[in-house]
């Protein structure tokens, strides 16, 4: 049973961080329309692969972090309204969101090595990965470290595999099911999550004022 939650926790956080439009999707969205889906899931192939070196990465880090924040309990304010502020430009802000020939910019890469770096190079994927590991391990949903036993986090990595995975193939096969709609569908999913981090964010901080 705890493994399986182990599985859970790393298949949902990959997925949810990897729903906002961003080079990844918008390369995978780009190949599948100029070329076909079996092309593009070389990119999804790698860029999951290179989920799992950021994820732990941050995770190693986290336990740092998890210590300051222990010790400066000012941080969980800012991290609340970082939240609501980050939720409010999700869901508000509308943001024109332009393809780019990948495939012209560099063209002696092939489309997993293009996958692999587009993913690997993103620090916002790792922001999330700290923000991630250390909420959840404020919470007390699952404990989850570099100390963990070695099962459990294979699990973990294993589930953030597929996550990124599935988060991924989803844009692929919405390109090629609703090609001229995609755009607007990545509208609606960064809603979603903007409205879901500003409950989160607000939640939090009327729970700290009112403790």
């Amino acid at each position: 049973m705890i493994g399986f939650l182990y599985l859970f926790f790393g298949v949902s956080l990959a997925f949810l961080g990897a729903l906002p439009l961003g080079t990844v999707n918008l390369s995978v969205v780009h190949t599948t329309i100029r070329y076909n889906l079996i092309s593009a899931m070389k990119i999804v192939i790698a860029a999951a692969f290179a989920e799992i070196i950021l994820s732990f990465f941050a995770l190693h880090c986290s336990m740092y972090v998890n210590d300051f924040i222990s010790k400066n309990q000012i941080i969980n304010v800012i991290i609340a309204v970082v939240l609501v502020l980050v939720g409010s430009a999700l869901f508000f802000v509308k943001k024109e969101q332009k393809e780019k020939d990948e495939n012209a910019k560099h063209p002696s890469f092939s489309n997993a090595v293009k996958g692999f770096l587009l993913a690997l190079l993103n620090p916002p994927v790792l922001v999330f990965w700290l923000f991630a590991f250390t909420f959840v391990e404020s919470k007390e949903w699952l404990h989850i470290n570099i100390m963990r036993p070695i099962h459990e986090l294979i699990l973990f990595f294993i589930g953030v595999y597929v996550g990124k995975f599935l988060a991924l193939f989803l844009y692929g096969k919405l390109s090629v099911l609703i090609q001229n709609k995609v755009q607007n569908i990545s509208k609606y999913l960064n809603k979603g999550i903007g409205a879901i981090l500003f409950i989160i964010g607000t939640f939090q901080l009327v729970k700290m004022f009112l403790s």
